[in-house]
């Protein structure tokens, strides 16, 4: 199970205009607002099971723990 932040990836480019046709682009489209920010913060959670105990164990990895924001005072915001 992978965990990132709600700011990970890019936003899309929904327009598919080239550089030409943006400088030249009469037809106005609403502004919208995006979430995404390109945040790397992730982290990873495994269920593993060793091969002579047979006991389970959660394995957590962290790939970064960066974010490339500020961080909300609020954690459900």
């Amino acid at each position: 199970m992978r965990f990132g932040c709600i700011h990970n990836g890019k936003p899309r480019d929904t327009r598919k205009l080239d550089k030409v046709e943006a400088e030249n682009a009469t037809e106005r489209k609403r502004e919208r607002t995006t979430q995404a920010k390109g945040c790397p913060w992730a982290v990873t959670e495994v269920l593993r099971t060793n091969g002579e105990t047979g006991i389970q164990l959660w394995t957590l990895s962290v790939s970064t723990l960066v974010h490339t924001h500020s961080l909300a005072p609020d954690p459900i915001i």
